[in-house]
């Protein structure tokens, strides 16, 4: 499927930014790893769920043949309101699908059992002074995360599938009074921060946007994000479907450090500044000798001796 988009696409009907954009689109669906092929067309998703706190029951299809079913949306978005208030919004429907992929991963069988979804303003207040681990700005407050756990499933196996998504946020509370997952469609990041082995044992390739806690990425990660279309399609692409253009040399280019890559300096010609790189970019910047403390400083004219209109 990646080797007839590339066929079709052409960079020159796009602006560099959405060019740029596109490829960026195109990788992360290509190398993030996904737990299963989420683009398939003509699809029909169906879950099934249980509210801890209301004790409804909803099973609904969100998505019919592909597309999405706006009168479930509908029932979505009051099933999944502030049990609270009873105030709802509408829901990220992005959600749904990250929600189903992980239940699919994991094997769900029974009912996911929903602990926390939308929050009003008020609510949010409420808890956020009870529990300094609520958020000001709370995804739940815009409807795009929910809290729940599948019953018979370990949490961290859910927890491992939604970073395998690699598409919000994952968070993971095994210590609370009803542990849970917490899962969004906001920026990919997750808490607890985990460890290098714990991170490896998630992606044992290496290609995670997640950093653990050490700050070092993961030592399997000398892949990285290709800076050019050559080199995408020779990373994304299999060997049959590149273009002459994209050789194994622009592959192993986009592989090598950075500082390979750049200029380095003829060894025949000598640097006339040793202390300063090659090549030498501000020659008119060399530092002058200072002037000594006896001579007469040079008097400073006005603005109006430069303009001689405003004199």
């Amino acid at each position: 499927m990646l080797a007839g988009f590339a066929r079709q696409f052409n960079p020159l009907s796009i602006p560099k930014a959405g060019y740029q954009i596109g490829l960026t689109s195109l990788l992360l669906l290509a190398g993030a790893g996904s737990v299963h092929d989420a683009t398939a067309l003509n699809e029909t998703r169906t879950l099934s769920f249980h509210h801890t706190h209301s004790d409804e029951d909803l099973t609904v299809t969100f998505k019919r043949d592909g597309r999405y079913d706006e009168e479930a949306l509908k029932q979505l978005n009051h099933f999944l309101r502030d049990w609270r208030t009873q105030d709802q919004t509408t829901m990220d429907r992005h959600l749904f699908d990250i929600l189903w992929e992980v239940y699919r991963d994991v094997d769900g069988k029974k009912p996911i059992q929903i602990i926390s979804s939308y929050r009003s303003p008020a609510t949010n207040a409420m808890l956020r002074r009870r529990s300094s681990g609520v958020a000001r700005f709370s995804q739940h407050m815009l409807g795009h995360a929910m809290d729940f756990y599948i019953p018979d499933v370990p949490l961290e196996q859910i927890r491992y599938a939604g970073l395998r998504l690699q598409r919000g946020g994952v968070g993971f509370y095994p210590t609370s009074g009803s542990p849970f997952v917490h899962l969004d469609t906001g920026s990919i990041r997750h808490w607890p921060r985990m460890n290098h082995d714990q991170l490896a044992k998630v992606f044992p390739d290496g290609r995670t946007v997640h950093v653990p806690t050490d700050g070092k990425p993961l030592k399997a990660m000398s892949w990285r994000w290709p800076t050019s279309k050559s080199a995408a399609m020779a990373t994304t692409l299999p060997p049959s479907a590149r273009s002459p253009a994209c050789s194994p040399r622009c592959s192993r280019a986009a592989s090598l450090p950075r500082t390979t890559r750049k200029p380095q300096r003829p060894s025949s010609v000598p640097n006339p500044h040793p202390r300063l790189s090659w090549p030498l970019r501000h020659r008119h910047r060399v530092r002058r000798p200072q002037r000594p403390c006896n001579w007469p400083r040079p008097r400073r004219r006005s603005f109006r001796h430069r303009n001689p209109k405003l004199r």
